[in-house]
């Protein structure tokens, strides 16, 4: 018997369906991944939904998303490999750096670089975004 502030196991916590484990989704272009996010809360009737991490608009692929006391295993999942396979167009710059953004300037003329060139430039590029920083940070000390 549970008293009047318990719930008995196996029972849905408040509106949820009381799924637990991971989602995987083929994320399309032009969802966000907080948009995929929202709708499976609302197709699964569960609060408690979150994702492994984001991937642009414009991006497809994989997007893990963690369900009910799921959840708990994002921490461990952080600091976990991923590969990226995109394709680029060399020598023209945008606003954004990415296919969102305007052209600046005038598109590059002549040779571009080589497989050999474009592997160093790649390898010694920072990351941008501030939680990318902070695991570089934490690795390199």
């Amino acid at each position: 018997a549970c008293g009047p502030h318990q719930r008995g196991a196996g029972v849905a916590q408040a509106g949820g369906a009381g799924l637990t484990g991971a989602l995987l989704v083929d994320k399309p272009a032009g969802m966000t991944s907080h948009d995929v996010v929202a709708r499976a809360r609302r197709v699964l009737g569960e609060r408690s939904i979150g994702h492994t991490g984001t991937l642009d608009p414009f991006a497809t692929g994989l997007l893990v998303l963690l369900l009910g006391k799921g959840t708990r295993v994002a921490r461990f999942l952080d600091g976990l490999g991923k590969t990226y396979l995109a394709t680029a167009r060399l020598g023209q710059r945008t606003t954004t750096d990415d296919l969102t953004g305007e052209p600046v300037g005038p598109a590059h003329e002549g040779p571009l670089p080589g497989p050999e060139d474009i592997a160093v430039a790649l390898a010694n590029r920072l990351p941008r975004c501030p939680c990318c920083l902070r695991r570089r940070r934490v690795r390199n000390s």
